[in-house]
């Protein structure tokens, strides 16, 4: 019996297992004796990859991240608005540029909008509307993004201090909206 209870506790190796009576997986042991690394079977990643798969029991409550969705947008819009020049000194874009700084106003708009938007939806119920605007702020943020790196591969955008704080924040944000989106309506938390 005490026998039994240690190769119960003992590492999962192919030599346990095999004294456990369990067949070792002798292809995932020969990857490792090889320095390769073993793979997921291919139904774990049909798995996580079906619409129905969900991280919810892992993500805020949807209301949690809409308000800091919310509070960011309405951050980020204020800032770009009272002060564009700022806004592109601090990305290294040559001054005075007024045209740029018209177009980083605007872009400020229309970021406090989405900023509102999302504060006063933040605690509504489920509905294709409501997945509709998680999607839709996913593009955003996801167009955002390329856009930035592209500025910043060209040029345009020269310092990477510039960019790297919107990057990690459009990341986050993507990766949050695109979750709330795809999770199941009957188990995403509020």
């Amino acid at each position: 019996m005490e026998r039994e209870i240690e190769l119960r506790q003992a590492a999962v190796t192919p030599p346990v297992l095999e004294q456990r009576g369990e067949e070792p997986c002798r292809h995932a042991s020969r990857l490792y004796q090889l320095g390769s690394p073993a793979r997921l079977p291919r139904q774990v990643i049909e798995a996580a990859l079906e619409p129905g798969h969900s991280l919810s029991h892992m993500l805020l409550p949807r209301s949690t991240f809409l308000s800091f969705a919310a509070a960011a947008a309405l951050a980020v819009g204020s800032f770009a608005v009272a002060l564009p020049h700022v806004l592109l000194a601090g990305k290294g874009v040559a001054l005075p540029n007024d045209a740029a700084a018209l177009w980083v106003r605007e872009v400020g708009v229309t970021i406090f909008a989405l900023g509102a938007i999302l504060f006063l939806v933040r605690k509504h119920p489920e509905s294709p509307t409501l997945r509709a605007l998680l999607w839709g702020n996913a593009l955003v943020q996801l167009g955002l993004l390329a856009l930035e790196l592209a500025a910043h591969r060209q040029g345009v955008i020269p310092r990477l201090s510039g960019i790297l704080p919107n990057l990690v924040l459009h990341v986050v944000l993507a990766i949050g909206f695109v979750a709330y989106a795809r999770a199941p309506l009957r188990s995403r938390p509020e």
